[in-house]
Order: structure tokens, then C-alpha cells, then sequence
């Protein structure tokens, strides 16, 4: 997830509470921020989580039935097209 909030008509991804300090944010903005981009990873998870079960499980399930190289394959590749569409919040 690639989260952006607003700060004085400016666009900015960088969350740490230093660099948002840095920047003149108060401590209410500070903690909305915050509370924004927690709930927005959430959200995130929780369709990552969804597309695993709807999508990935499925031909999880066909390869274990049939075991075939052609079968995992496409399991594999649905699961990294899932990780790609929604991947993991990135580390500040």
C-alpha cells in the first residue's frame, strides 16, 4: 500500500511521526493521519485476505486434488497476482 495524506496543499507518503513533526503538523493532525493510514491498511488486508479465499484457495484445492505441474502453476501465479494487487504496507 502506497498511503498519501494532504498537509498544506501538499501531497506526502512519508508517515513517521517525526517527518510529520518536521513538517509543522500538530498532534491532533498527526494522530488522524495516523488513525487514517492504519484503517486504510486494514482495508487492504482485508481484501488481500478475500482474494486469497475466492480466488487462490480454489487451485489450491484443484492441486492438491490432482497434482499436476500445470495446476500448482496456476495457483502460484494467482497468488503472486494477489500479492502484486494488494501487497504488504512497506516498512518506514
Amino acid at each position: 500500500m502506497n498511503f498519501k495524506y494532504i498537509h498544506e496543499g501538499k501531497i506526502h507518503a512519508n508517515s513517521s511521526q517525526d517527518y510529520m513533526q518536521g513538517i509543522g503538523m500538530d498532534e491532533d493532525a498527526i494522530n488522524s493521519t495516523l488513525n487514517q493510514k492504519a484503517f486504510e491498511e486494514i482495508q487492504e488486508f482485508a481484501k488481500r485476505r478475500l482474494a486469497y479465499e475466492s480466488e487462490s484457495d480454489p487451485l489450491y484445492m484443484e492441486w492438491q486434488y490432482d497434482k499436476t505441474i500445470e495446476s500448482e502453476q496456476a495457483w502460484r501465479d494467482k497468488v503472486a497476482e494477489i500479492k502484486t494487487r494488494y501487497p504488504q504496507p512497506a516498512a518506514e
